[in-house]
């Protein structure tokens, strides 16, 4: 094999060699969003709507007491364990947006609002001020769960994009190796003949 051959043999096998690791940097780097993508999903979004969902739950229990109560002054004791600096350290470990964050202000205030107003002593303009409390605490709930909705589609389609174009790559990748391989065919095949002068 002549030097000539050898060079169009690796010029023709390194093209297709940095074809095929260009590509698949850019596919790795697309994986490498998806995998980012479900685990927001996950973590984030689906965690704090667990989260949500608890705090929702003793919250509309807090309601049924107050609303349906028998006089008793104790109407907490009753209520389904639910800790909320725990609540609070838990959500607060997802990665909040900017809504989520003031949002999630508002809440943890009301939160405090409504745990002063029940440790206060028990009169009908205090019930109503609990009564008021826990509405506004289901607003800013319903908010919060209203984000985690709109951010895990967000999310989705992050990763549903990435993907479109992990695949768009491997099929321009197929077009491109099919290419550089008539190319390779091409160079080695080339013959060049010198003229000889007569």
């Amino acid at each position: 094999m002549s030097i000539f051959n050898k060079i169009k043999w690796a010029l023709g096998v390194s093209m297709v060699f940095l074809i095929v690791l260009g590509t698949n940097l850019v596919d790795r780097q697309n994986f490498f969003i998806v995998g980012d993508a479900i685990e927001t999903i996950y973590a984030d979004r689906l965690v704090a709507q667990d989260i949500i969902h608890d705090l929702s739950t003793s919250i509309q229990w807090k309601e049924f007491l107050y609303t349906h109560g028998t006089g008793n002054t104790d109407l907490t004791k009753d209520t389904p364990n639910f800790n909320v600096q725990e609540w609070e350290n838990r959500f607060a470990e997802t990665k909040l947006t900017q809504s989520e964050e003031r949002v999630f202000g508002h809440l943890k205030e009301e939160l405090s609002r409504l745990n002063k107003l029940e440790k206060s002593a028990m009169s009908s303009e205090n019930l109503a001020h609990i009564k008021e409390s826990i509405n506004d605490i289901q607003v800013f709930i319903s908010e919060l769960s209203e984000i985690q909705l709109s951010q895990g589609r967000r999310e989705l389609q992050r990763g549903r994009k990435a993907i479109g174009s992990a695949h768009l790559f491997t099929q321009i990748e197929i077009v491109a190796l099919i290419i550089m391989a008539l190319a390779v065919q091409a160079i080695i095949l080339y013959d060049p003949k010198v003229k000889v002068d007569d």
